[in-house]
């Protein structure tokens, strides 16, 4: 399972991670931000460099890059490759390391076999330094820019930026599990209370104020609480679920992706609730359902004979599952599901690390890419509804200008060696927060070769609806900015705070700011 869930039917809810979203566990700070979720790694990424810890015997070696980004686990392929092609690259080595190391966007830490003391290293303001002085740790938590240590005796310490959960942590003992957002943690106390701290908008506040929790799981921005009645209370941001839980009990379970949650009853129905688009809605109907599970955008869930009912973000495996029955098993990726019979046959769908397609947050915009042309449109919420037939919105073809395609001819990709202007997945650049016009994205993005696109949202948005509106001569192309890099380009995505990922071809990992 993708993100911090729980699942009370499970004894090892881990052993639902896919090696690869193992590896690439700190793709976003709430997510494996829980014991269920951070496991043992050989290798972590973060935004500054990369960490091998030797099994054999008990060392970490820290691997810098050229590169402040949280890297996801489409780059994790080439990195691991070129650590091992390029161990030259290794500059600083830690001892006596047990192989616990965790990771938030920009430092990491770690508990050391002999004592069960706290190292910590990367950047000082988000938990590079200060981590608690003693021993006796045995887990760490993190939210995107903090980190939370525990003791054997439940006992937590935290420590980077304050305001995102790095101060605030309740003193005492007795502390049983933490989860965490991107900006605040929550924990369980032993008569199962809670108590939160960071954001207070984020999750660090509105707890229940009675006792009797077991689990807690957590989408982008909010949590949801299990009690021992099977009852749910949710808290934090609105948008990713921080309202709108089920008011009756009897629920088992609690899956969540980026922005939504989806419960299931002791009777196999699922309720769902948090972003319509990402799952939150539009859940599957009926009983029987035993398990489910969750990449970024999307749910699937295992039902009655192994049959597989999927819902949310079509790019993320919300549509596309299989059809058949007799699965037993499902894993998942950022963006995909793989579903294994018992006879080993498997079956995959959802996107892969070179989809084609891209959706805003809020669905408002779809820009998506064929080999030669990037095309954008702007569907209506009525578009998105099942079974409803709203008028297909008009189609924008972006593109590159005649005078930029004639002097860079020499730096597009070839498709075939034949046909030049083979452009990559497109993806958009949001920022942290939404402008003027209720929007995060800034900012479409595409490679092809050593040529980036970049055309700019807001126009784009507007010249699309003047030929969507019929305007007279509406254009219906509209136009980027070429910009030619050092070499190749042959894969990219975006991440938050206005980061661009760039895996270059001679070269390890580059992070473009915008």
């Amino acid at each position: 399972m993708y993100h911090t869930s729980f699942d009370m039917s499970q004894q090892d809810p881990r052993s639902r991670l896919s090696v690869m979203e193992t590896l690439a566990s700190t793709r976003s700070c709430h997510q494996g931000s829980c014991s269920m979720c951070f496991a043992p790694m050989p290798i972590m990424v973060a935004e500054r460099g990369f960490e091998y810890f030797d099994m054999f015997n008990g060392t970490l070696w820290r691997w810098f890059a050229a590169t402040r980004c949280l890297i996801k686990a489409a780059a994790i392929h080439v990195l691991v490759f070129l650590l091992f092609v390029f161990p030259s690259t290794v500059v600083a080595r830690h001892p006596g390391h047990d192989g616990s190391i965790y990771a938030n966007t920009e430092a990491f830490a770690a508990i050391t076999a002999e004592d069960g003391s706290v190292l910590s290293w990367g950047d000082q303001y988000v938990g590079g330094s200060g981590a608690p002085r003693g021993t006796g740790f045995s887990k760490v938590f993190s939210t995107r820019s903090a980190f939370c240590a525990m003791t054997t005796d439940g006992r937590l310490f935290a420590w980077g930026e304050r305001s995102w959960g790095g101060s605030g942590a309740p003193s005492g003992s007795g502390y049983r599990f933490v989860a965490s957002t991107q900006r605040a943690f929550a924990a369980i106390a032993s008569d199962g209370s809670i108590r939160a701290w960071g954001d207070a908008k984020r999750g660090g506040s509105g707890t229940p104020d009675y006792a009797g929790y077991v689990a807690i799981a957590s989408t982008t921005f909010a949590f949801a609480a299990l009690d021992f009645n099977g009852a749910i209370y949710s808290w934090g941001d609105e948008a990713f679920g921080g309202r709108g839980a089920p008011r009756d009990f009897g629920y088992t379970a609690v899956a969540s992706n980026d922005h939504a949650f989806a419960a299931l009853a002791a009777d196999g129905s699922i309720f769902t609730w948090g972003n319509q688009f990402y799952g939150g809605a539009r859940g599957p109907q009926g009983t029987g359902f035993t398990q489910i599970f969750s990449t970024a955008g999307a749910f699937a869930a295992l039902g009655p004979m192994g049959s597989i009912t999927a819902w949310g973000l079509g790019i993320d495996g919300g549509v596309g599952a299989p059809t058949d029955d007799g699965y037993v098993q499902v894993h998942s990726t950022s963006n995909a599901f793989a579903a294994l019979k018992a006879d080993g046959t498997m079956f995959s769908w959802g996107g892969s690390h070179s989809g084609f397609i891209d959706v805003a947050a809020n669905g408002s915009m779809i820009a998506w890419t064929t080999p030669n042309f990037v095309f954008f449109t702007c569907p209506s919420p009525e578009n998105w509804e099942k079974g409803h037939k709203a008028p297909k919105p008009k189609v924008l073809k972006l593109c590159i200008r005649p005078e930029d395609q004639t002097a860079h001819e020499d730096s597009f990709a070839l498709e075939e060696e034949t046909v030049r202007g083979f452009w990559q997945p497109v993806k958009f650049d949001a920022a942290t927060a939404k402008d003027e016009d209720g929007l995060m994205e800034r900012e479409i993005i595409s490679y092809s070769g050593k040529v980036q696109m970049r055309w700019n949202v807001r126009q784009a948005k507007a010249a699309w609806q003047a030929l969507n509106d019929g305007e007279p001569d509406a254009p219906a192309v509209f136009f980027g900015a070429a910009h030619v890099l050092e070499n190749n380009v042959f894969r990219h995505m975006t991440v938050m705070d206005d980061l661009d990922i760039v895996a270059l071809e001679g070269e390890i990992v580059r992070s473009l700011h915008f």
